[in-house]
């Protein structure tokens, strides 16, 4: 880009054309201005600058902290006053993706909603990790108690994060993602108690700890203790099961590293009744576990099964340990690997290092319902 004044004032100009904003290093009374070729010669005496009224954008990267566990929901988020149904409206009604942080006192904090909490519906990160004394185990629990036949929380902006929760008490489900799919879930206790060393002691408790619905690429854990999810105890007045993928769109999902039906430690039981992981419906090109630390630990009661592949394809499950601790300790499970339906190209361990499978199963290690063509 070249300027060539002919005479020089001191006025500084400036000119808009499309999206570029040229400088000059003075007001000429002609110019020849190159742009990559596009030449606009002959400006003439050129009058001071007028700067337009244009709309201001929207604040990307905004944080909003949660400062409270009462679940009020005045409009109102803001240093004094914000609880965590008020962060999740401001957060969506502010386009582009914010942040949610936790400063209530210091310590474990019980948020127990007394209605279902509105859904994000623009993409955020709900980081409780924040939370003053967070060192490891979280300290942010989301009690349904008291919300009524709800789910805990709705995902449906897309490429968000769920981070450092404990999500327990619902009636139906935990955590449920939908639709709109890149999304991150580590971290969490979804169906335990505080310590994750048992479940919720209610009744009611997440009759479904995690559901993905017609949702694309998401990862469920990670490869670190900081990532891994506790999915256990999950249960309601219809089932029992810790992870759900369903529908179609729900393709390209990965679920690593996490101890599905087991305490904290991976060693203990707290199972699930119905199936630790399921894959229904159509949902086809997930991956259930992977190498080295992508492993799962999948557990449950007798009569549970460890991963049920309903009417599905293309699914991959790999490396999981089923029916045992992180120790090679037993723990229990009914059916490892039920295969059933209109299931096909479905492929179960592997031929390369660390894609196998290790099942120790009460009933049938990998069980095939395949309905005939």
């Amino acid at each position: 880009m070249k300027s060539t004044p002919f005479f020089r004032r001191s006025l500084l100009a400036v000119v808009l054309l499309g999206l570029f904003v040229v400088t000059l290093p003075a007001t000429i009374a002609f110019a020849k201005i190159d742009l990559g070729g596009a030449v606009i010669g002959n400006v003439g005496n050129l009058n001071p600058p007028v700067f337009l009224d244009v709309p201001k954008p929207m604040l990307v990267g905004t944080v909003f902290t949660v400062n409270k566990t009462a679940d009020t929901g005045d409009g109102v988020c803001n240093a004094a006053d914000c609880s965590l149904r008020e962060a999740i409206v401001a957060a969506n009604a502010n386009v582009g993706q914010d942040t949610i942080v936790f400063n209530i006192g210091t310590g474990l904090k019980t948020i127990q909603p007394t209605s279902m909490l509105p859904s994000i519906t623009d993409p955020v990160i709900l980081d409780a990790t924040t939370q003053p004394g967070f060192s490891g185990t979280p300290l942010i629990e989301i009690d349904g108690t008291n919300a009524g036949e709800v789910t805990g929380l709705t995902v449906n902006g897309g490429n968000s994060t769920i981070k450092g929760l404990i999500i327990n008490g619902f009636r139906q489900t935990g955590l449920q993602i939908f639709t709109k799919g890149n999304n991150l879930v580590v971290g969490n206790y979804i169906g335990t108690n505080p310590a994750g060393t048992g479940a919720k002691s209610n009744t009611q408790n997440n009759g479904v700890g995690i559901l993905i619905n017609n949702s694309p690429n998401n990862v469920i854990g990670g490869t670190t203790a900081a990532t891994r999810n506790v999915i256990a105890g999950n249960k309601n007045a219809n089932g029992s099961s810790g992870l759900w993928i369903q529908n179609a769109t729900s393709t390209g999902n990965k679920v690593i590293g996490n101890y599905i039906g087991t305490d904290v430690t991976g060693t203990n039981l707290i199972f699930h009744t119905n199936n630790a992981v399921l894959l229904f419906a159509g949902a086809s090109g997930n991956i259930i576990g992977g190498p080295n630390l992508e492993r799962n630990v999948i557990a449950g009661s007798p009569g549970c099964t460890g991963i049920s592949l309903d009417n599905v394809s293309n699914n991959k499950v790999m490396n999981n340990l089923i029916g045992l601790g992180v120790q090679g300790n037993s723990l229990g499970i009914g059916n490892a690997v039920h295969i059933q339906g209109n299931s096909d190209n479905n492929v179960i361990g592997g031929t390369g290092a660390g894609e196998g499978n290790v099942i120790a199963s009460g009933e049938k290690g990998i069980l095939n319902s395949i309905i005939p063509i």
